[in-house]
């Protein structure tokens, strides 16, 4: 009898082991599915601090998409693209890029027919929500360019520093025009 209870016992740790091995497995399979469709992520998506404004336990996920910088022969670009947040509420504090002095965030506004640009502090990125940079609005000032500018159909690698997500890194393609295609059809 004892042999039984043993017999069950060891059957019943098994399927449990199995159990939680399953769920890891189907979790981590999730998560890549998950970090495959993204231009850009977190190299590990994590919880948001303690104490912080987002809800609790929930994962900080950003995701950059439709990037891309106008060409050009002067020593400054504007970078664009949408930032996508699929977690808790985060900020956009800054950026830089390679071989690249100095990247400001910068937002154009329009007073008195006269489109006036200054640099921001920070950008809020709402949790469940998307924010775009595109032209006449938000975008990534890059000052110090290269001998000669940008050249369409190169790539800059684009860094941008969030609060909880920490840094996301983008190559962000060089495309000809003021700008992107994709950026145009959201804005």
């Amino acid at each position: 009898m004892q042999k039984l209870i043993q017999g069950i016992g060891y059957a019943a740790l098994t399927l449990c082991l199995l159990s939680a091995c399953k769920e890891k497995q189907a979790d981590q399979e999730s998560k890549a599915s998950h970090s495959e469709a993204a231009v850009a992520t977190p190299a590990d998506a994590q919880k948001a601090p303690a104490g912080s404004h987002a809800d609790a336990g929930k994962v900080v996920h950003v995701k950059i998409e439709g990037a891309s910088i106008p060409a050009t022969s002067s020593d400054s670009a504007a970078a664009y693209f949408t930032i996508k947040n699929d977690g808790a509420e985060d900020k956009l504090l800054g950026a830089n890029a390679e071989g690249i002095k100095t990247c400001e965030l910068h937002e154009t506004k329009t007073e008195a027919g006269v489109a006036k640009m200054s640099a921001v502090k920070e950008v809020a990125v709402p949790s469940g929500k998307s924010v775009a940079f595109a032209q006449g609005g938000l975008h990534v000032m890059l000052i110090g360019l290269p001998h000669g500018g940008l050249t369409e159909g190169t790539k800059v690698k684009l860094t941008l520093n969030f609060d909880k997500a920490g840094p996301v890194v983008a190559e962000v393609p060089v495309v000809a025009g003021h700008a992107s295609a994709a950026h145009e059809a959201k804005s």
